[in-house]
């Protein structure tokens, strides 16, 4: 068998499937529904393209960024449609009013999340919210190129490794491309998302609408939620499973079962592969505090890139933004530093996956993390109630520095 790149190190880019002029390669999923590149030695002429675009095989440039921010859409239903602060959104409309398209993530059919190309604002809302799952990418890196080559802006979305496989893919830099990468955890298989999905409810999940992500109410602030909510085609709740009693986000979370490659990911540090990164950020008690939309949610822009900063200049009076350091971006977010952790019990999930109850695994498996979950929870609680009392919240807030 003709080996791309070493096992371990796939993360399913694309890029060699993409790029194979004899249809020669497709994939094969493993015991937990990663999908891997096979390839047909009938087919293959043995021309090498596949290991030469291959992001393991080939030195990807990474860049410190140049400015960072955070900050939030002024536009209150665009930051409320959203995971936290509308800025992947605010670019994307930007360029396809500029005649341009975008290439994202959707879960329309949360059966096979996949990128699709959105050529018009009525669109975008189908790639908003976070999707804790590796999406398809599909043919999207030869319908990129040839929208390139028509000299159309174009906007790519994606997992660090998906944009260094699209730049591999590429072989060279576009002035018309913009990529947008997000700080990432590491991502699951379809297939478990979907065995996770099969006991929630005899809904049709083909009419179900999914999200990782749920905005509630906590005083005066919105907060976003992390869990797997499900809506019926009526826009009717039919599973609300909030972290950590949802198995699956927990599972996620606790990083029980993330592709192998996610747990040595060269992507997660603090230099970038893309043009921006955008992700969550969650102080806003913090001199952020000043910022208009902070009772909601805010986002961390950081700009790699001098293609990155122009298009995020287009945004003018659209974007509340303060400036931050990047150190402190780096010291909240984890995975600006390293990857996350293999999970002991990674081998033992994927040993029982087949042939086993999911929700009763997960939980037995990662029952430590549930623990610590538990502890940690009950002293936020106690401390938010604590900052109702007058004079202690000042006094917390002297006693953590």
């Amino acid at each position: 068998m003709k080996e791309i790149c070493q096992h371990n190190e796939c993360t399913g880019c694309s890029a060699c499937v993409n790029v194979c002029g004899k249809n020669a390669i497709f994939y094969c999923e493993d015991k937990i529904g990663f999908r891997y590149p096979v390839v047909n030695l009938d087919l293959c002429i043995d021309c090498g393209l596949c290991q030469k675009v291959c992001p393991n095989n080939v030195e990807v440039d990474k860049s410190e960024p140049t400015l960072c921010f955070v900050g939030h859409a002024t536009d209150r239903s665009e930051q409320e449609t959203s995971s936290s602060g509308g800025i992947a959104s605010l670019l994307s409309r930007t360029i396809i009013r500029q005649g341009g398209v975008v290439y994202g993530c959707t879960a329309r059919d949360i059966s096979h999340v996949q990128h699709i190309r959105v050529n018009n604002d009525d669109d975008l809302f189908l790639l908003k919210g976070s999707k804790y799952v590796q999406s398809d990418l599909g043919d999207c890196y030869k319908r990129i190129k040839v929208d390139l080559h028509s000299n159309l802006q174009v906007i790519f979305i994606g997992t660090p490794c998906q944009i260094a496989g699209l730049r591999t893919y590429l072989r060279k830099d576009y002035e018309n491309l913009v990529t947008i990468d997000f700080v990432c955890h590491g991502v699951p298989s379809q297939i478990i998302l979907n065995e996770s999905l099969r006991t929630k409810t005899n809904e049709n999940l083909r009419e179900c609408t999914l999200s990782f992500r749920r905005k509630i109410k906590n005083g005066k602030k919105i907060d976003s939620k992390y869990g797997l909510f499900l809506d019926n085609k009526k826009g009717q709740s039919v599973y609300n499973g909030m972290h950590p009693k949802d198995m699956y986000i927990a599972g996620f979370l606790s990083a029980l079962y993330y592709r192998e490659s996610c747990y040595q990911c060269k992507y997660a540090t603090s230099e970038r592969v893309s043009d921006i990164t955008v992700g969550d950020y969650a102080d806003r008690d913090s001199e952020y505090s000043q910022l208009s939309g902070s009772d909601f949610l805010l986002s961390m822009i950081t700009l790699n890139t001098q293609k990155g900063e122009k298009l995020f200049a287009d945004l003018n009076e659209t974007v509340e933004i303060a400036p931050i350091e990047y150190s402190k971006l780096v010291a909240v977010q984890g995975q600006l530093r390293m990857p996350m952790k293999r999970h002991p019990n990674r081998d033992k999930f994927s040993d029982l996956f087949q042939n086993a109850d999911f929700e009763k695994d997960v939980k037995l498996l990662i029952s430590n993390d549930l623990k610590r979950i538990a502890k940690i929870t009950r002293k936020t609680r106690i401390r938010e109630i604590l900052f109702h009392i007058p004079f202690m919240k000042h006094y917390l807030n002297q006693r953590n520095k």
